[in-house]
């Protein structure tokens, strides 16, 4: 009677052992990933060309705000100076150099951020690791970035008459205007 008992303890505690195991074997490579995905965008925010894109923005709009002008506007008068009005030598353009793909830069960065605070939701130390690593003027330059999403819509939506989805249905900007609304609460200004 007494090996019986002792069998079924034993079963019963391996059972628990596997399961426990199980889920530390789905849990660890998900958070590894995680991690990874995090110093990934931190590596590429670190690049020059990033420091760059970010330079050139904060630039753009503070010029627009000292100029007093609309900022749509004066986006579009940079578009042009910068893309369109080259037609004659457009392949000599290096594009990494103008705002609209600085901007996009950029965006891009915020919107795989968003998307990584997205999917991770119940991994409260990269959501902290987040947290900590904005600053106010990372908050600042998500707000420009959001107030030049619609102008970039619209002068896409000028090439060759192919219509472009409203800049508000666009999942990248949901994902950067939620990474916003969420650190906003966070970061000390």
């Amino acid at each position: 009677m007494a090996i019986k008992v002792l069998t079924l303890v034993v079963s019963v505690l391996t059972l628990i052992a596997a399961i426990i195991t199980c889920i530390f074997a789905y849990i660890i490579p998900k958070k590894m990933i995680a991690n990874q995905l995090f110093a990934d965008l931190v590596a590429e925010y670190r690049q020059p060309k990033m420091g760059g894109a970010i330079l050139a923005l904060f630039h753009f709009y503070d010029q627009c705000v000292k100029k007093g002008v609309d900022i749509d506007s004066e986006y579009k008068k940079k578009y042009d100076n910068q893309i369109n009005n080259q037609s004659d030598d457009f392949v000599k353009v290096n594009f990494a150099n103008t705002l609209h793909f600085q901007r996009r830069l950029v965006a891009q960065f915020y919107a795989d951020m968003g998307d990584l605070y997205k999917n991770y939701p119940n991994y409260w130390l990269l959501r902290k690791k987040i947290y900590s690593w904005f600053t106010p003027n990372d908050l600042k330059l998500l707000k420009i970035v959001l107030l030049l999403a619609k102008p970039a819509s619209n002068v896409f939506i000028q090439v060759g008459g192919v219509p472009e989805p409203p800049y508000n249905d666009n999942k990248m900007y949901k994902s950067i205007r939620f990474l916003y609304k969420k650190v906003k609460k966070h970061v000390i200004l």
